[in-house]
Order: structure tokens, then C-alpha cells, then sequence
């Protein structure tokens, strides 16, 4: 058994967790710094997968992924005193990278995929009652990674439109963009944001390191390299693994993150 994903409520006295359990599924579990013992708020045998994404402003509520057994993932409210699940919408396979409260609870803004046969990723605002839902950010780009600014004027994103991994930010009100989004930073590579702090300093994680795939030949005999490794074409350079050919080597199926 182990924990996965986290986070941290608003008063900084509770940590939500996902919880790896001995019948091999996930519960969403509370456990508070006064060292007393966690509490499992959410279990079910369906949603094979659970991870906590932010509490609401209030405390109340956890934003929580849930990802069923039969493919269908779920943006749902779990509650924090009774467990109660309200499921705000179903994304088929597909689920969000972040998702993320407006400071006043109204609102929730995510990223996902809409085609099935493309990975960029548009963003969306939804309303904290699931009754309507606005595209805050479409683009032919891949955009993820949304998050509030502490006074609730723009959203933080990600986005790979300029040919580098960028942060930028758009102005949002009532839940919908009030003008173009700005570049505020430029090519941060393969970063993780983690959130805000109240002065509005955002804190993010750094993927370092790269794995990628190259193609050789090679004599079977001796074991012997021909010539300098060719790098194999991938859209997501440094982030490629198991490749594997294909029996006739007509093709090479890999890994990418």
C-alpha cells in the first residue's frame, strides 16, 4: 500500500491524499497534522483511480479526478464531512493534467483533450455547480496546466505555441477571457506547476533529464555499431522510451511522455 498525489487545504492543517489500499484500488483519505489517524472520505470499487486536485476555498470540498474502471473519467466535489461524491462531468478516457479553484469558489478551470485523434489540449472554465462550461483558452497549440492567480483576474497556463514550453496568462472574468493571452515566460522546458503562494510567486517542479529512442546498425556477429546513432523523429523530444520494432521492421512502436 502507498499514498499518491496531494494536496493541501486552505487553513494548512489537513493534507487529502491518494491512498494505493490492499484490495488494489484508491481511496481518497484526510489526514490532519495533529498526528491523528487519517481518514478514508471517499472509497468505491468503480473509480479504480482517484486523485485529489485542490480543496475549495472553504474547505468543504475536494476537487478530485476520478478515473472508472470502464474508461470514463469523472471531475467530481467530494466532501470532506461526509464523503459524498457530486460529479460535475465525464470525459470519456481522456482526464485533465490540473485542475484548479477560482479563490472564491465559483469556478473551476481545467485543461483536456476535445479530439480523440489529437493530444493538444484546450482549457475550460466550469462553473462550481456543473451547470455551464465556457472554452477560456482555444488554440491549435497544446495548452495545460491552468491555474488561478490568487486574486482570481487571470489564469496561468502552459502552452507550446511558440515552439518552446511558455507560461502565460490570460485575463478571465465571470468565467470567461477578457482579452488575449500574454507570454510572461519563456521556455521552461518540462516543468510541473505546483501553485501559488498568496503574494502571487508561482512555485513549479522541473523535469530534468531525457530518455530518447536512436536507430543503429550493427553487425550480429561482433556486436559492432555502424556509423553514428541516428536520433528516431519524435514530436516529444527527451521523453521517449521501449521501443520495440514491428516483425517485418516496418515499424517502431515507443513510449512518450
Amino acid at each position: 500500500q502507498f499514498a499518491y498525489f496531494s494536496v493541501v487545504s486552505p487553513d494548512s492543517r489537513r493534507i487529502a491524499y491518494a491512498w494505493f489500499n490492499d484490495q488494489k484500488f484508491y481511496d481518497l483519505r484526510i489526514a490532519t497534522l495533529d498526528g491523528s489517524e487519517p481518514k478514508i472520505i471517499y472509497r468505491n470499487t468503480e473509480a479504480g483511480f482517484v486523485q485529489p486536485c485542490a480543496f475549495s476555498p472553504d474547505g468543504d470540498q475536494i476537487l478530485t479526478l476520478l478515473f472508472r474502471k470502464d474508461n470514463i473519467s469523472q471531475i467530481a466535489l467530494i466532501s470532506t464531512e461526509d464523503g459524498s461524491a457530486k460529479i460535475l462531468r465525464s470525459l470519456n478516457w481522456v482526464y485533465p493534467k490540473k485542475m484548479d479553484f477560482f479563490p472564491d469558489g465559483r469556478f473551476i478551470v481545467y485543461d483536456v483533450t476535445i479530439r480523440d485523434d489529437e493530444p493538444e489540449r484546450d482549457i475550460f472554465v466550469l462553473a462550481a455547480d456543473g451547470s455551464s462550461q465556457t472554452k477560456l483558452v482555444d488554440h491549435p497549440a497544446d495548452d495545460l496546466f491552468p491555474l488561478w492567480t490568487p486574486d482570481g483576474a487571470h489564469v496561468v497556463f502552459a502552452s507550446d505555441r511558440s515552439g518552446t514550453i511558455d507560461v502565460w496568462r490570460i485575463p478571465v472574468s465571470g468565467g470567461k477571457a477578457q482579452g488575449l493571452a500574454r507570454r510572461i515566460k519563456k521556455d521552461l522546458g518540462r516543468f510541473l506547476p505546483m501553485g501559488f503562494t498568496r503574494q502571487g510567486l508561482l512555485y513549479y517542479a522541473l523535469r530534468t533529464g531525457a530518455s530518447d529512442i536512436y536507430v543503429s546498425a550493427f553487425h550480429l556477429a561482433g556486436g559492432e555499431i555502424y556509423g553514428q546513432p541516428k536520433i528516431a523523429p519524435s514530436r516529444f523530444a527527451g521523453g521517449n522510451l521501449s521501443p520495440d520494432w514491428s516483425p517485418g521492421g516496418r515499424y517502431l512502436a515507443y513510449l512518450s511522455h
